[in-house]
């Protein structure tokens, strides 16, 4: 178990969420590059500790708490909203429901260039437009952020949580994530298998199959926090997006130990490897408990019950009990 996850957790409440959603006039949004940077920078401020003694949901396999931020009211921004409004609406929305992707997106020095390529006045024109946007945003956001402004030189970086990031060294070799393959079933040869394991993605090291496992995280939890006010008729397969990464990161290991022990050694061996699978698996467990009633609306076709089923096989996750467990 990770001890240090209670004093981890009061970290992520190092964003104020009374500023940010009420506490404060977020009518005018004009800082840095019309993103917020620098209103954002101002209003940010360590909120009391919190007793995250008793974890909403028990995590199978690793132990993690996390300060969960209360649901905001966002009706007000529904019902002015306006599509030349619609990239102050979306930070808006971030700054109430996820703060963690508003940190990602009004940290990000390039933002007013990004949120104008994510937030088209053509794809943005109702408020349940900027809501499926943003899931997008947050995510590539999320990427721009651990790769620039909160990269540490020398690593590569992995921002777990607000002014929280984990690193591991850069020069390390790990051999290309299109190697798992081998081990995929038929029926795992889906639009994840398409996207991250083929082409030139699929030729990327295990550091980017971890970033995308973080990014994927925050999808999820951002859909999580947003889904009281989605429209009901709307699916967003963040889970299923989630524990296909967490399924490819355990094939990886797996085919590391059986094919490349020099690499499966020195992942295993290396703490910051194992802190932040760790944690990275902490959190992944953690929110799929909390969206678990939720998941008809999350998962499509049957993907959440049938890639949960390979996740929790003993083969897979005996990958993370032996990351969890190395002494």
């Amino acid at each position: 178990m990770l001890e240090h996850f209670r004093d981890v957790a009061r970290l992520s409440l190092l964003v104020n969420l009374a500023a940010l959603a009420g506490g404060c006039d977020d009518s005018a949004w004009n800082g840095h590059n019309g993103c917020g940077y620098d209103w954002y920078a101002n209003n940010h401020a360590i909120l009391p500790d919190s007793d995250l003694a008793d974890c909403p949901n028990s995590n199978r396999t690793i132990h993690y708490c996390e300060g969960v931020p209360e649901r905001q009211r966002i009706d007000d921004l529904r019902v002015n909203y306006h599509v030349d409004d619609r990239i102050n609406t979306a930070l808006k929305v971030a700054a109430r429901r996820y703060p963690l992707g508003l940190w990602f997106m009004t940290g990000n020095r390039d933002c007013a260039r990004w949120m104008d390529r994510w937030f088209p006045v053509e794809d943005t024109r109702t408020f349940d437009d900027v809501l499926r946007c943003l899931n997008l945003t947050i995510h590539e956001m999320g990427h721009f952020f651990d790769l620039g402004e909160g990269r540490v030189p020398g690593t590569d970086t992995f921002c777990v949580l607000v002014d929280w990031c984990l690193t591991i060294p850069e020069d390390t070799y790990t051999f290309n994530r299109d190697q798992i393959v081998s081990l995929l079933e038929e029926d795992d040869l889906n639009q994840y298998y398409q996207i991250y394991l083929t082409g030139e993605v699929g030729a990327q090291d295990f550091s980017t199959l971890l970033e995308e496992l973080t990014q994927f995280i925050n999808s999820l939890f951002y859909s999580y926090m947003v889904i009281d006010v989605m429209s009901p008729d709307l699916v967003w397969p963040t889970r299923d997006g989630l524990l296909n990464m967490m399924y490819f990161t355990e094939l990886y290991l797996r085919l590391g130990e059986s094919d490349y022990p020099g690499v499966y050694g020195s992942i295993l061996e290396t703490e910051a490897y194992r802190e932040l699978i760790k944690t990275l698996w902490g959190r992944a467990e953690f929110v799929l408990g909390l969206s678990e009633e939720y998941k008809d609306r999350l998962s499509a076709d049957g993907e959440d019950d049938r890639v949960t089923a390979k996740v929790y096989r003993e083969e897979n996750i005996r990958t993370i009990i032996a990351i969890r467990d190395y002494h």
